[in-house]
C-alpha cells in the first residue's frame, strides 16, 4: 500500500482527450526449445543499419522524407538521435554511405540530408540536439540564413562543389531523409544478452509464473475464477468513478479508491490459497523466483507488482499477457537508451498502479522522454513550475512533444519537491486529478522526466 503523502508536495496535471489505439502486436518467443520468457519483436534490428568505421556508432536513413522533428522523432524511436558529425573522416563516411538517397529528397534544396544541427526558437547559435559539444563541419558560402525569430535546421549536402557543407532551413515542413546515429549494435536485443545467471533466473521466474497461471485454470471452480473476475470488474468500475468524478474527490478519496482494490486483491490472494493448495504453492514459489530476480536487480518490479501482476493475468489472460509484453518492450527501450533509475521507476510503478485499476500499462516512448525532460531541465534551470513554460517554441506540452517528434500527446503530470521517481507517482496517486490523469484508459504510452526536485510524466496516444 502506497504510503500517504507530506502536505507540502506540488503536484500539476493537464490532459486532453483521445480515441484510443489498437491492441499491441503478440510477442514472439525465443529459437530454440520451449521456453516462457516472453521476447517481442524487435523492428530497430530490421533497420538498414551501416555500422561506422571504429564499430561503435551506427547509423541508418529514416524510413522516409520528412520533417526534421519527424526525423529526429524517428531517430529517438531508434534509441538514439539525428547524427552529430564530431570528425572529418564521419563526415566523408556519411558522405559515401548516403549521398545516393540525398538526391531523392523531396525539396527544392535537394541532395541534401538532415543532420542533428539545429538553432531552437530564440537562440542564437546552432547546437547538436544529442548534446554533443564537438563540431567538425562547415557551411556552405551564405549560409546560415535565418534568425533567432524562427527555428532553423541544418541539412547536409550530399552531391556537387558544395559537398560535405551544410545549409540552413528554416521551413517547419521541409521533408528531407535525415541520418540516424545509435551507439549500440542493433543487432545485440538486450533482451537475449546479458549474464547466464540472470537469464536462468528469469526463466525461472517466467517458469514460476506460467505455474500460477496453469494452476488457477485447473483449480478455477475451487478459487471461484470467473467470480473472482467479475466482482473485480465491478470494484474497479465503482472506484473509476470516484477517482474520475467532477466535482473531484478529496485527497483521502482519492487514496482510499486505490487503496480499496490493492486491499481487495490481497485479500482475494489469501481466500485463494486457503482454497487449493496447488495455488498456495505456485504463489509461493513466485515470490521465491521474484526474489533471486530482486536481489540481482535484473527485474524492474517490486514484489507487491508482482503479485498483482500474477493475479491480475489470473483472472484475465489475454490482458496479463499484454501488459507483460508491454513491460519487456519497456525494458528493451531502458537498456538501449540509458533511461535513468529515476525515469523509469516514474514508469514502472505508473504502470503498476494502471494494472492493478484494470486499465493497462504503458509503453515507454522515447519521443515523450525527450519532451518530458526537456520540460523537468527548463523547470529546473529556471525556477519556474507550470504547464506553460516560459521557454520560446516549448510553451505547450504539445510543443515540447512535436520537438521530440510526437504529435499526440494526451496528458502531462508535474511533481515538485519530495523526491523524484516513486515519490512522484506517490504524489500523483494521492492528488485528485492527476490520479484520475495518470487512469485515463485512452492514454497508451509515457514518457518520464525528472530533474532536482522537478518531475515530470507525459501521456500520449
Amino acid at each position: 500500500m502506497l504510503n500517504p503523502l507530506l502536505s507540502s508536495l506540488v503536484v500539476l496535471a493537464l490532459t486532453v482527450p483521445w480515441v484510443p489505439s489498437g491492441d499491441p502486436v503478440a510477442c514472439v518467443l525465443q529459437d530454440g526449445e520451449e521456453d516462457p520468457v516472453p521476447i517481442p519483436s524487435d523492428g530497430v534490428i530490421d533497420w538498414d543499419w551501416v555500422p561506422g568505421s571504429r564499430g561503435d556508432h551506427w547509423y541508418a536513413l529514416t524510413s522516409r522524407a520528412l520533417s526534421f522533428e519527424q526525423a529526429e522523432g524517428e531517430a529517438l524511436v531508434a534509441g538514439g538521435h539525428l547524427v552529430s558529425i564530431e570528425s572529418g573522416l564521419e563526415r566523408e563516411f556519411l558522405l559515401e554511405a548516403f549521398a545516393r538517397k540525398g538526391e531523392q529528397g523531396l525539396s527544392a534544396k535537394s541532395r541534401s540530408l538532415w543532420v542533428g544541427l539545429w538553432r531552437r526558437l530564440g537562440q542564437e547559435e546552432f547546437e547538436w540536439i544529442s548534446g554533443v559539444s564537438r563540431v567538425a563541419g562547415k557551411w556552405a558560402d551564405g549560409e546560415p540564413v535565418g534568425d533567432s525569430e524562427s527555428s532553423s535546421y541544418a541539412a547536409l549536402i550530399t552531391t556537387g562543389p558544395e559537398a560535405g557543407e551544410w545549409e540552413a532551413i528554416s521551413s517547419r515542413g521541409q521533408r528531407l531523409f535525415g541520418v540516424i546515429e545509435i551507439e549500440f549494435d542493433p543487432e545485440q536485443d538486450p533482451l537475449r544478452s546479458g549474464k547466464k545467471s540472470a537469464q536462468s533466473s528469469e526463466r525461472a521466474w517466467h517458469r514460476a509464473r506460467e505455474a500460477c497461471l496453469a494452476a488457477a485454470d485447473g483449480n478455477a471452480e475451487a478459487i471461484d475464477l470467473a467470480g473472482t473476475r467479475d466482482a473485480l470488474a465491478a470494484l474497479r468500475e465503482e472506484q473509476a468513478a470516484i477517482i474520475h468524478a467532477r466535482p473531484l474527490p478529496t485527497s483521502a478519496e482519492t487514496r482510499a479508491a486505490s487503496d480499496a482494490v490493492q486491499e481487495w486483491i490481497e485479500l482475494r490472494l489469501g481466500i485463494w490459497s486457503k482454497k487449493s493448495r496447488e495455488v498456495h504453492q505456485a504463489l509461493a514459489n513466485l515470490a521465491r523466483a521474484h526474489k533471486i530476480l530482486a536481489d540481482g536487480r535484473t527485474y524492474p518490479m517490486t514484489e507487491r507488482a508482482a503479485r498483482v501482476d500474477m493475479f491480475c493475468a489470473m483472472v484475465n489472460r489475454k490482458r496479463g499477457a499484454r501488459d507483460q509484453e508491454t513491460r519487456a518492450r519497456n525494458r528493451r527501450v531502458l537498456l538501449r537508451a540509458g533511461t535513468s533509475a529515476e525515469n523509469f521507476a516514474i514508469v514502472a510503478w505508473t504502470n503498476e498502479h494502471r494494472q492493478m485499476m484494470g486499465v493497462g500499462v504503458l509503453a515507454l516512448d522515447n519521443r515523450l522522454t525527450y519532451a518530458a525532460q526537456i520540460h523537468a531541465a527548463d523547470m529546473s534551470h529556471l525556477g519556474f513550475f507550470a504547464h506553460e513554460s516560459p521557454v520560446p517554441g516549448r510553451m505547450h506540452m504539445s510543443d515540447r512533444g512535436r520537438e521530440g517528434g510526437y504529435f499526440q500527446v494526451t496528458g502531462e503530470n508535474l511533481h515538485q519537491g519530495g523526491g523524484s521517481g516513486v515519490g512522484s507517482v506517490q504524489a500523483w496517486i494521492g492528488s485528485p486529478g492527476h490520479h484520475s490523469n495518470m487512469l485515463t484508459p485512452s492514454h497508451r504510452s509515457i514518457g518520464p522526466g525528472a530533474n532536482g526536485s522537478y518531475s515530470v510524466e507525459l501521456f500520449g496516444g
